[in-house]
């Protein structure tokens, strides 16, 4: 039912000259799936079968990655990293706003606050 939605929007917007429109469609139903589950191993190289397992294999690399002590002269104290990185950290002028919305392209995918372009330009 929903691809045969997606081949009659496909038709109206061939049919309205809407090439955009067109391509994302066909994009989208042209796409080859993905398996979401790729095999997790153990440190010593064990396949690890149960989602359990995986789980906590999972928590157990990211606290390795994410909670080693810092060699590049940063001080760790509780979970924050002081640096000597000079980060500016003003409220952007409204020349900033203005400038910044001008050089973003309409037709963007959203950020990761899924807001379109179009939506802030607004």
């Amino acid at each position: 039912m929903w691809v045969d939605e997606q081949a009659q929007r496909a038709e109206t917007a061939a049919e309205g000259g809407d090439a955009k429109e067109l391509y994302s469609i066909t994009k989208m139903l042209a796409r080859k799936g993905f398996s979401k589950n790729r095999p997790v191993r153990s440190k010593d190289g064990q396949l690890l079968t149960t989602e359990e397992d995986q789980l906590k294999r999972w928590k157990e690399y990211f606290s390795e990655v994410l909670n080693r002590d810092r060699h590049d002269g940063g001080v760790m104290r509780e979970n924050v990293v002081e640096t000597d990185c000079k980060i500016g950290i003003n409220v952007p002028t409204k020349a900033e706003i203005k400038l910044a919305l001008k050089q973003i392209n309409n037709g963007k995918a959203p950020g990761m606050d899924n807001i379109t372009p179009e939506v802030l330009k607004v």
